[in-house]
């Protein structure tokens, strides 16, 4: 093969790239939504996830406080405190005399707000979601 054909060839790849330049445009313009909105529903259901554990945690944490004869509310709290406040209901308290089989629920409840817009755009669901963690814990005499 000589020189020419080289050249030629060479020519011939940079028309076939300059061709393709609009379809490739084109491509991304169709495939980057989707991609945009894959990637906001991994973050937007990572922090769900997380929020979840981390209520359920603050209705184990305020249950047991409730079994020793703690304020539920603000142990609750404490464990939520990367979240924001938590609304906390106690269902069963220990009361002053507990009996063996008496046991102490604590329900907790948030308010999670996504961040990104995947939910206005796909229109699945609420702007909010609301998670509620429970909590229960044999009471100590």
């Amino acid at each position: 093969m000589g020189k020419g054909a080289g050249v030629a060839r060479s020519r011939g790849i940079k028309r076939w790239l300059r061709r393709d330049r609009g379809a490739t445009a084109a491509e991304a313009a169709l495939v980057l939504p989707v991609i945009l909105m894959v990637l906001f529903g991994i973050i937007d259901f990572g922090r769900l996830v997380n929020a979840q554990i981390v209520v359920s945690q603050a209705a184990r944490e305020g249950a047991r406080a409730e079994a020793v004869g703690a304020d539920a509310g603000v142990r609750a709290n404490d464990a939520a405190q990367n979240m924001g406040p938590v609304d906390t209901n106690v269902l069963e308290s220990c009361g002053d005399e507990p009996d063996p089989e008496d046991h102490a629920h604590v329900v907790v409840t948030f308010e999670f707000h996504f961040v990104t817009p995947v939910v206005a755009l796909a229109k699945l669901a609420a702007d909010t979601v609301t998670l509620d963690g429970h909590g229960v814990m044999p009471c100590r005499g």
